[in-house]
């Protein structure tokens, strides 16, 4: 069986490491190594750039809700508590956004105290920016925006003109150290 076996990897032109019970068994030349390293990394390449996203970061988007401008043709919702929000969403009309557990920003004074605690929360214990990010649909087209501290979540379709979207992901963009490498930091950090 593969009881304390570690790693097994064989085709037809490469044979690889195999260690059993903290014992190699098998070698492989440096060259070959190399090879091995270059394979994974193109795999690695393929696999990540095959991911599609639906949100795509934005400081024009940032900048819309910092000024604290609403869109006139989108519907707003934001995620969490009201005096603690994680994250507000802006719909454009047509679409869909099916959820029972974001709510609907009501007014422009709603908003206005929405976006000003996601600002004061990010700002205050955390010393960055919240993100903006445009959210697309399949064929690329902008069918809302975001605005959030936290990493974007997922979005799923759930036929031509409806989505979802998961609870935010409670962790910055891009690891745990905060901002998300766009100059999103507040000055001094």
């Amino acid at each position: 069986m593969l009881r304390g076996l570690n790693l097994l990897f064989a085709s037809k032109n490469c044979t690889i490491v195999v260690i059993k019970a903290g014992k190699v068994m098998l070698r492989i030349g440096q060259p070959k190594m190399y090879a091995l390293m270059v394979v994974i990394a193109i795999l690695f390449i393929l696999i990540t750039g095959c991911i599609k996203t639906h949100f795509h970061r934005s400081n024009q988007v940032a900048d819309t809700f910092e000024q604290y401008q609403m869109l006139a043709d989108h519907k707003y919702y934001f995620f969490g508590r009201k005096h603690s929000p994680d994250a507000i969403v802006a719909v454009l009309d047509g679409w869909t956004f099916q959820t029972t557990k974001w709510e609907i920003v009501e007014n422009e004074e709603t908003f206005r105290e929405i976006v000003g605690r996601i600002l004061g929360i990010a700002g205050i214990e955390f010393n960055i920016l919240p993100n903006g990010a445009y959210i697309r649909n399949a064929q690329g087209e902008n069918i809302g925006i975001w605005f959030s501290a936290w990493e974007t979540p997922v979005l799923r379709f759930t036929d031509d003109t409806t989505f979802t979207i998961s609870d935010p992901i409670p962790t910055f963009p891009h690891g745990n150290t905060g901002g998300n490498g766009e100059g999103r930091f507040r000055s001094g950090s």
